[in-house]
């Protein structure tokens, strides 16, 4: 692979990583929507997780700048990549799995098999990264 594709795709999975990070935020301040996309049931959350709701839509908003900052200087910021898998994406997946194994719905299949693809593709990225293969 020559330096201009992989320099495409390190920047596709930031971007990438940006838009899916944005929709999720949205989709975390309003509940109706999100059991709707995750085909489960609707519900009416209580105050508590509406407020839970709201701080890990900010923290995962701010998640998504990062990794549009990233993007400026794909190669010298690579290490945003390293901590979008490790802890990001990887204590999302658990979570998931372990909600999926204590009765959670179903429907957060499609999420755990968007951050089983997603993972590879940002570890991926972080080696390509490496100052010494893309000039």
């Amino acid at each position: 692979m020559n330096d201009k594709k992989k320099l495409g795709f390190i920047r596709f999975t930031y971007r990438f990583g940006a838009v899916v990070d944005g929709l999720w935020a949205v989709l975390m301040l309003f509940p109706e929507q999100r059991a709707a996309l995750l085909g489960s049931e609707p519900y009416d959350p209580s105050i508590v997780h509406h407020i839970d709701m709201g701080i890990a839509a900010a923290l995962i908003a701010g998640w998504t700048c990062l990794l549009l900052w990233a993007d400026r200087r794909p190669i010298e910021r690579r290490g945003v990549l390293l901590l979008t898998i490790f802890p990001t994406v990887s204590g999302i997946l658990i979570s998931l799995i372990w909600g999926v194994f204590h009765g959670a719905s179903t429907g957060q299949s499609w999420v755990i098999a968007k951050l089983l693809l997603l993972a590879p593709m940002f570890l991926i990225s972080y080696v390509l990264a490496d100052r010494k293969s893309v000039v």
